[in-house]
């Protein structure tokens, strides 16, 4: 959207201005109290009904001394004509008016209200209607953070202002935080398809369950330790057999572990070696392969350097000839609208004639003939004099002219020249595609022998365990007999009463004891880690808000105390937050936010840089822009366009 007229009347200290902008960016002077923030002010309260400080209640209608209003019965307006993004343009126009009003038996008419109307391409619209008008050219919010420089970053809430900000980065996905910290690893695996705020309530609150568990633990062993009763019979009898059987059953699993012989040993270790052998030939024909693709990238780049460093210098000679071009067309086009003054000049003085007095006007006495000759003669030379100067003036302009068309067909040719070198070297890049090295062939050759090798020792390992399977048979039925033996002992211990169960209970429990520590650990570890995955998340959002932006370096969360991390939207420029920023970098911070808030909405608004003649350099932005510049000489409102 472009502004290309404003007109006030009546508004606030502006009786009447107008400002035609063509949509052109443009700088408007005026000393201090001339009205230059009254003409943001009235821009917005044309469409929303508000001034630039955001507030709907300020005062609209001139005021004077005494702060009344100063001229009773005048009609406030301010209308606009805007060009909208497909190129039309729409007159808009809003008007306020006192309204007054004789009571009855009156002579004399009362204040009893104002009323409001308002017009789109002169057509009165009722209230609601023009606000769903305004609001389909471009919402109010979006509006104001892509008008002015310090909305955004100072007048929007900070929670509304970091919702737009991660909506410009799309989100951050669950993948990319576990994939850019490795340390992440067990919490990934832990949450299974919770996420990972859901997973660490769910961590805290099995961490307050473990804790509760473990302080009661101690009394409930106190407990089972008061039921062990002191008169068992044999119970050490009972444990020493118990554990005989056990040794004797260990030594028979034993003895069917050890039953390899030395030739099933050397067999294994073989065919361990040979496959080791064929991981190393895969590791040496994947360097080879990797060896052969960089020589292929390295012929590339060096055959495509000195050309990629021809066409930088070929693009930056187009750059500036594309330049100089521009320049010469706009000193032929001043040149022209120059003559076209001179033009005018010349036929309203040649249109001219002279109008002395004929007679003296005291008395009425008519002047001498040579004496009106005289004159008529004087003004006459004058005149031609003036001419004359108009005509050279003329000449002189319309030499420059010719000269700067001369000067910009010829930029123009050499530019044309320019792009066409350009794309004759764009042409004589290779292609970056690098093919598959072809495997080596004896290479191949050995891992099939490998693969055949290892065949033929499985086969005899294989044959060596049917052997084996005899002997191992026999050892089973030992290890079956100490079964039974094992549990008639087992059975005994059982039977030994309370004594054994309230050992066996008090085992259980410090188990349990030991368990709910370990579970405390790893719950507290867990915790850990959601701490640190929320680092992280902090850490990718932050860099990819701060990616959208050239200028400005966005604080998004705050670290407590207690190391927890809280939501905050703070805009910094090299670290420095905005409210203490001077002015002239505060401005170029806000057009660092209007620019890429109207990339990402894929629409414009005219920007108004309030006190402009504090900043030395704007930053360059895409949308219309209106400097507000206190200048002590204007004493009234005087606007240049650019």
């Amino acid at each position: 959207m472009k502004l290309i007229a404003l007109t006030l009347d009546h508004f606030k200290g502006i009786q009447h201005f107008e400002m035609q902008l063509y949509g052109c960016d443009a700088t408007v002077y005026g000393d201090n109290a001339t009205g230059k923030t009254t003409l943001y002010d009235a821009f917005l309260w044309l469409l929303f009904g508000k001034d630039s400080t955001d507030r709907k209640d300020f005062e609209i209608q001139p005021l004077g001394a005494d702060g009344k209003n100063a001229q009773s019965g005048v009609e406030t307006s301010v209308s606009a004509v805007l060009e909208k993004e497909d190129g039309s343009t729409v007159t808009l126009r809003r008007a306020y008016a006192e309204k007054w009003e004789k009571r009855r038996g009156s002579a004399v008419s009362e204040l009893t209200g104002h009323t409001s109307a308002f017009y789109v391409d002169e057509l009165p619209v009722k209230q609601n209607d023009y606000k769903a008008y305004v609001e389909s050219l471009i919402p109010e919010r979006t509006f104001k953070a892509l008008t002015g420089t310090e909305y955004f970053c100072a007048v929007l809430p900070w929670q509304e202002r970091r919702k737009v900000l991660l909506e410009l980065t799309g989100g951050i996905a669950e993948d990319e935080i576990f994939a850019a910290d490795p340390a992440l690893d067990e919490l990934r695996v832990a949450k299974g398809t919770h996420s990972v705020e859901d997973f660490k309530l769910i961590c805290s609150r099995n961490r307050a369950a473990l804790n509760k568990e473990l302080s009661a633990l101690p009394a409930r062993i106190d407990e089972a330790s008061r039921g062990i009763r002191q008169d068992v019979s044999n119970p050490d009898e009972l444990e020493r057999q118990f554990r005989v059987l056990q040794e004797e059953r260990c030594a028979l699993t034993d003895t069917l572990a050890r039953n390899q012989d030395a030739t099933e040993a050397q067999l294994q270790a073989q065919i361990a070696e040979k496959r080791a052998a064929i991981r190393q030939l895969e590791a040496e024909s994947s360097l080879r392969r990797d060896q052969q693709k960089e020589e292929q990238r390295q012929k590339i780049r060096e055959v495509n350097e000195p050309i990629r460093a021809r066409m930088k210098q070929l693009n930056e000679e187009a750059a500036q000839l594309r330049l100089e071009s521009t320049a010469q067309g706009a000193r032929a086009k001043r040149c022209a609208e120059r003559a076209e003054e001179l033009r005018g000049q010349y036929r309203s003085l040649h249109a001219e004639e002279w109008s002395g007095e004929l007679a003296c006007p005291s008395c009425r006495r008519p002047y001498a003939p040579e004496d009106i000759s005289k004159a008529r003669a004087a003004y006459n030379a004058h005149k031609r004099e003036r001419l004359d100067a108009i005509n050279a003036e003329g000449g002189r302009v319309a030499q420059e002219e010719r000269e700067a068309r001369q000067a910009q067909e010829l930029k123009a040719a050499a530019l044309e020249d320019a792009l066409s070198e350009i794309d004759a070297v764009k042409s004589e890049l290779l292609s970056e595609f690098i093919s598959e090295p072809a495997e080596d062939p004896e290479l191949l050759r050995m891992r099939a022998q490998l693969v055949e090798e290892i065949g033929e020792h499985e086969a005899k390992l294989r044959a060596l365990r049917a052997d084996r399977a005899d002997f191992e048979n026999g050892v089973r039925v030992q290890i079956a007999q100490r079964d039974k033996q094992i549990r008639s002992i087992q059975m005994a211990i059982a039977e030994a009463g309370d004594t054994r169960r309230a050992l066996a209970r008090v085992a259980e429990l410090q188990e349990r004891q030991r368990a709910v520590a370990d579970e405390l650990e790893r719950a507290e570890r867990l915790l850990t880690l959601c701490d640190r995955y929320t680092r992280s998340m902090v850490a990718l959002i932050e860099a990819r808000v701060d990616g959208k932006f050239h200028l400005v370096r966005w604080k998004l969360f705050d670290e407590q105390i207690n190391g927890g991390i809280t939501d905050t939207c703070v805009p910094t420029v090299d670290g420095v937050p905005y409210a203490d920023l001077n002015h002239a970098m505060r401005v170029n911070a806000g057009l660092d936010v209007v620019q890429t808030l109207g990339e990402f909405y894929g629409m414009t608004a005219p920007v108004f840089v309030d006190n402009a003649e504090s900043v030395t350099e704007l930053a360059a932005i895409t949308a219309q822009t209106i400097r507000l510049v206190v200048s002590v000489s204007d004493k009234q409102l005087r606007v240049t366009r650019e």
